[in-house]
């Protein structure tokens, strides 16, 4: 058996991207959980700034707050997208292994 670089190439971006698509819709639905629970806020944020006895400082002040609230929120997120992209490493290189080690083995006498 000859050990064939670009389909085993193609396989390991598929197992790759497989990583990906099975996690995405988690990732999805957190991002939405994540602004679901800022609505209210956001809406206050809006409401601030659409209020014309409301500084521009008061609604720089709220939106600057809610900035680093959501990039809190996110930080779980982050290391999910971390542990994904890792998981679709980890697929591609095993991919990438296996089918050197079977080429490899075909190669040795019996």
């Amino acid at each position: 058996m000859s050990f064939e670089f670009e389909e085993t190439f193609k396989s390991m971006i598929d197992a790759a991207q497989t990583e990906f698509r099975d996690d995405s819709e988690k990732i999805r639905d957190q991002i939405k959980a994540i602004l679901e629970d800022e609505k209210e806020r956001l809406r206050l944020i809006a409401a601030i700034k659409l209020d014309t006895t409301a500084t521009n400082e008061e609604f720089t002040t709220a939106l600057e707050n809610e900035k680093v609230v959501l990039e809190n929120a996110t930080l779980a997120l982050e290391i999910q997208l971390r542990a994904t992209a890792q998981q679709a490493i980890n697929a591609a290189i095993n991919v990438f292994n296996n089918a050197l080690k079977t080429a490899s083995d075909a190669l040795k006498p019996v």
